[in-house]
C-alpha cells in the first residue's frame, strides 16, 4: 500500500488538554483529570507544567510508504543510498528466525522509550501511543526529509506480520520534539494499533558510531559449497572469497585446506573398516568453515558471516 505523502502538521496542545509526555526517563501515566481532585505531590508531572512554561509542540507526521519489508527494500534500493536500509524497532528479539527475510539486506536498531505506553486521562484507545527514540548523526540534521524507517508488529491469525513504514517529516527534522504518527505503533491485543510517538536526537559522529554498533545486520551472510573429487582431495584446494559486492571486487580472502587434513577427515567420515572396503557411494560433508564478520555492508562495515562447506563427491 502506497500512501501519498503530506507535509507534517504542527499542533499546540491547549492548557486544558491532556499532554503527550516528552521526557523518556520520566514518562508516567496521568490518571486524574477534570475530576477536581488534587494530584499527589509524588506524581511526576510533564516538564511543561513547571514554572509556567508554554506547553510543548507536537508534530503530526505522515508515511510515504507502508509495505512488507521485501517491497520496501526494493524502493530503498532505488534511492541508491550508500548505507544499509536502517529500521527502528521496538522489538527486543534479535533472532534470525524473526528478522531474516530472504533476498533482503538491512539493519535494525532495537530500543524503546522508557515510558512504554503513554496514555491520556481519557481511557480511550485513540489517545494511547507508544514511544521510540531514534538517533541520527549531526551531519544528517540538515537533510531534508531523511529516510527513516520504523517497524510495526501486527497480529494476524495468531501469527506476527511485520510492516515497515517510511516516515515523512515534511522538511528538515526538528530534534528533541515529538512526532506523532497515527496508527503505526505495534498492535496491542486490547488497544489495537496504537499511535507511535517518535523523538529524533542528534549525536556527534563518535557517539553515533557507538550507537550503530548495537545494530543487527540481516541478509549479509553467505554460504558456499565446495565440491571435491579424489584428485582435488589429493592435491588440496584453495578457495577465494570475494569480500563485498559494494566495493573493490578484487579484494578477496583466500582459504587453503591441507590435503592431508582432508584425507583424515574423509577417513573419519567413512567410519569403520567395512565401510572403507565398500567405498563411499554418496556425498560426504568433510568440513564447515565459518569466518565471522568478513563480508561488508554498503557502508563498509564488516557484518556478514561466510560459511564454506567442503563436500567430497566420489
Amino acid at each position: 500500500m502506497k500512501i501519498k505523502a503530506h507535509p507534517a502538521t504542527v499542533q499546540d496542545l491547549d492548557q486544558n488538554g491532556h499532554p503527550i509526555l516528552h521526557k523518556t526517563r520520566t514518562a508516567t501515566r496521568i490518571t486524574k483529570a477534570n475530576s477536581g481532585s488534587t494530584l499527589s505531590q509524588r506524581t511526576r508531572m510533564p516538564y511543561a507544567f513547571h514554572n509556567g512554561r508554554p506547553m510543548p509542540t507536537v508534530i503530526y507526521g505522515k508515511c510515504n510508504h507502508s509495505l512488507p519489508i521485501e517491497e520496501m527494500a526494493k524502493i530503498y534500493q532505488s534511492y541508491e543510498k550508500k548505507v544499509p536500509m536502517t529500521i527502528f524497532t521496538r522489538s527486543q528479539d534479535r533472532s534470525r528466525e524473526r528478522n531474516e527475510v530472504p533476498g533482503c539486506r538491512f539493519r535494525k536498531l532495537f530500543g524503546t522509550d522508557e515510558g512504554e505506553v503513554i496514555q491520556s486521562t481519557q481511557a480511550s484507545q485513540q489517545n494511547q501511543c507508544v514511544g521510540l527514540t531514534a538517533f541520527i548523526p549531526e551531519r544528517d540534521k540538515q537533510v531534508t526529509d531523511p529516510k527513516i524507517y520504523v517497524e510495526q508488529s501486527i497480529k494476524r491469525g495468531g501469527h506476527e506480520k511485520i510492516i515497515i513504514h517510511e516516515l515523512a517529516f515534511g522538511g528538515q527534522i526538528q530534534t528533541d520534539v515529538d512526532y506523532v504518527f497515527r496508527g503505526i505503533g505495534d498492535e496491542h491485543p486490547e488497544f489495537g494499533k496504537r499511535d507511535l510517538r517518535v523523538r529524533i536526537r542528534c549525536v556527534n559522529d563518535e557517539s553515533f558510531e557507538t550507537y550503530m554498533g548495537g545494530a543487527g545486520y540481516y541478509g549479509y551472510d553467505r554460504t558456499e559449497h565446495a565440491m571435491m573429487n579424489r584428485a582435488m582431495l589429493d592435491r588440496g584446494q584453495a578457495y577465494s572469497l570475494q569480500k563485498s559486492n559494494w566495493g573493490d571486487e578484487s579484494y578477496q580472502h583466500s582459504v587453503t585446506i591441507n590435503p592431508a587434513d582432508l584425507r583424515i577427515l574423509l577417513d573419519a567420515k567413512r567410519g569403520n573398516e567395512k565401510d572403507r572396503k565398500q567405498g563411499v557411494t554418496g556425498e560426504v560433508e568433510l568440513l564447515r568453515l565459518c569466518m565471522h564478520k568478513v563480508l561488508l555492508s554498503e557502508d563498509g562495515r564488516g557484518v556478514g558471516d561466510f560459511e564454506l562447506r567442503i563436500i567430497y563427491k566420489p
